[in-house]
């Protein structure tokens, strides 16, 4: 999500708008349709798989799993005239609980566009999909598939004066903890992070980031970051999928394969 968008920016700051759009993102239902169940729910910053000691009990419930009526009425409470299958639209704006938000104005649209990178048989189908079923809460999302570095060279941080930042929403890329492991979320999540493509910024989570790697009590710490950016989704959780190896029985040195997806050619040879 990029926060910065001079259109739509302000309507994914509004933590209740990102719990609402991610009840109506079907992991399990893509899992299975489209993945033939080889995969599993992603519902924090913190992989539930493998078992690991970071995850939390928050995370692992994911309380914003899909539920569209859900998703419905946490819109119509904050101040927009949800539309199923057309266009929402903020009809009470303002910053009090049942209003809109900050920066909204009224009859403000709840249309946006998704960028992803073409290529693959699942992936293009579940953006579609996600467009359906978003649409049950009159979100309209305009669904645009380009080649990968387009998309890459497109999706940057920015600032919402600067041309390049009229992008809105974008599904791309994945992450791996490395070379240190720990998944902390500095290099994601916090203000100004070389990844954080959208800009999200929370003094909050800034804060339980730095408490996260800093020397003390790490359990609590990893705690408080995972529940707290849960909660938080500040980005779209998705699902995580197996990917299969296919591995010729003469190439060698392939396997054991390195779990963090590194690919060392200069091990490999060939048998007649």
């Amino acid at each position: 999500m990029n926060f910065n968008n001079p259109t739509f920016g302000p309507v994914f700051k509004q933590l209740y708008f990102r719990q609402a759009l991610q009840m109506l993102y079907n992991q399990k239902g893509y899992i299975q349709n489209y993945y033939s169940g080889a995969g599993y729910e992603n519902c924090g910053p913190v992989p539930t798989l493998p078992e690991n000691p970071f995850v939390t009990d928050l995370e692992k419930s994911c309380p914003f799993g899909y539920n569209p009526e859900k998703a419905k009425q946490v819109l119509t409470d904050h101040g927009w005239k949800v539309v199923p299958g057309g266009v929402s639209t903020c009809e009470n704006p303002g910053t009090s609980a049942n209003q809109c938000g900050a920066g909204i104005a009224q009859g403000q649209k709840l249309a946006f566009t998704l960028l992803y990178p073409t290529g693959g048989i699942a992936f293009p189908k579940i953006q579609q999909q996600f467009k359906s079923d978003a649409a049950q809460a009159g979100i309209d999302i305009t669904v645009k598939g380009q080649d990968y570095n387009t998309v890459s060279g497109e999706v940057l941080p920015c600032k919402s004066t600067d041309k390049s930042c009229d992008w809105q929403f974008a599904a791309i890329g994945g992450w791996i903890f490395s070379p240190d492991i720990y998944p902390t979320g500095e290099s994601l999540f916090a203000t100004g992070a070389g990844y954080n493509l959208g800009s999200y910024s929370d003094p909050k989570a800034d804060e339980l980031i730095k408490a996260s790697y800093e020397p003390g009590d790490d359990a609590a710490t990893m705690k408080a970051y995972v529940d707290y950016l849960t909660e938080q989704i500040p980005e779209l959780w998705t699902e995580n999928v197996w990917q299969i190896q296919e591995i010729k029985t003469n190439l060698h040195g392939v396997t054991p394969w390195n779990p963090l997806g590194s690919v060392t050619p200069e091990d490999w040879y060939y048998t007649k």
